[in-house]
């Protein structure tokens, strides 16, 4: 019995080891969406002589001492003691410190605050950051959810397991320490992912993304693939950029948007079926031709062989769309044919044929449209631009 006792004590000091080990590293973590800023606010006394002690501790640290800001409120610290120069605060300790409800960034000095300070487990949370630089910064488990980031620069910052929990990522510098990865989940929920630039080197993207891409995380994984591409041609020569931006860039945006291929092939279809449209009106020798085959099954005493398509005689307009229709699924390989399966809904045996301009027009159209396909099919089910 004695024993039995015994156990069930010892079981429920682990239970409460555990409890409070969860507690202190899930609050205020990546995702964790809690902060803990209970730690009173020093007076203004006691706050200059921390100041004066880390001053020196920057300068020479074996002397003076790392100012310890560690769950404080900071923007409560600074409004309430009127702080002007935020650069005393460089390279503090600002361990599960919060910093709430900053609406206009560019009123505050906070880029000396960041520069290779400590706010790991921060609480960053609804706030607009935008243009600001976190430079050597420790956010490792820190979290950014909900807040603005437009333009901002994260250079050589430690962000594992950092939330970016829908945080707006436009145009934002993202070149972090190496082998920091943030969470993957909360970062997958930011806005304009695809927006992500660097200055550099895109290596922090590079690792971003084969991160994303292990942990299943496809469309940001395309997202990041296209910031990475994206900004490489902006700094390559003048023929290569505009080569790559019309080719890759304009067509599928290098894979993030799979099906736009087929969307400008469907809207090609009309679009060339009006440029065939003038080889019905325009009265010439070439044009586009109704060919009835010898060998046909019904055979109609009244029906020519080869007839040239002219706006006078029925429905040609229904024909020069058919034609661009055919025109454009016009690819395959020997018996192979996506236009031939088309014609086989005709309910009367012929084919649409052209001669002049009127076929390299339908060459031209056949080759972009075999082009847009392929690409599609590929950025949809491989990864051409890795």
């Amino acid at each position: 019995m004695l024993f039995l006792y015994f156990k069930l004590i010892i079981l429920f000091l682990l239970l409460s080891i555990t409890t409070v080990f969860a507690e202190g590293d899930g609050g205020g973590g990546a995702g964790g969406g809690k902060c803990y800023c209970d730690k009173p606010i020093p007076n203004i006394k006691k706050t200059k002589a921390i100041l004066n002690m880390h001053s020196k501790w920057v300068i020479d640290q074996s002397q003076g001492e790392q100012a310890n800001f560690s769950k404080i409120d900071l923007v409560k610290l600074i409004n309430v003691y009127k702080i002007n120069s935020l650069i005393e605060f460089r390279n503090a300790n600002f361990e599960w410190a919060c910093i709430n409800g900053i609406k206009n960034f560019n009123n505050w000095n906070w880029d000396s605050i960041f520069y290779e300070s400590n706010f790991r487990y921060a609480c960053l949370m609804g706030n607009k950051f935008d243009k600001a630089t976190f430079e050597k910064t420790n956010l490792k488990n820190a979290h950014f959810d909900l807040s603005s980031l437009k333009g901002a620069k994260l250079l050589e910052c430690n962000v594992s397991d950092t939330s970016f929990n829908g945080v707006d990522l436009a145009g934002a510098v993202y070149e972090v320490k190496p082998g920091t990865i943030p969470s993957l989940a909360d970062i997958a929920r930011a806005i304009n992912l695809w927006q992500l630039t660097y200055e550099s080197s895109p290596q922090s993207l590079v690792e971003l993304r084969n991160a994303l891409k292990i942990a299943g995380f496809r469309e940001q994984e395309r997202q990041l693939t296209y910031a990475i591409k994206h900004n490489h041609i902006k700094k390559a020569g003048r023929i290569e950029r505009y080569f790559n931006y019309v080719f890759f860039e304009l067509t599928c945006k290098w894979g993030m948007l799979p099906f736009r291929p087929l969307l400008i092939v469907a809207m090609m279809i009309p679009i060339f079926s009006l440029i065939y449209l003038i080889f019905l009106i325009k009265d010439s020798d070439d044009g586009i031709w109704r060919y009835w085959p010898p060998d046909r099954m019904k055979i109609v005493q009244t029906t020519n062989e080869r007839e040239l398509l002219k706006i006078r005689k029925g429905n040609s307009l229904f024909y020069a769309l058919y034609f661009s229709l055919l025109s454009a699924f016009r690819i395959g390989w020997r018996d192979v044919n996506v236009g031939i399966w088309i014609s086989r809904f005709q309910p009367r045996e012929y084919s649409l044929q052209a001669t002049g301009m009127a076929r390299f027009i339908s060459g031209l159209q056949s080759l972009i449209s075999v082009y847009l396909l392929a690409l599609s099919i590929l950025t949809y089910f491989g990864r051409p631009f890795e």
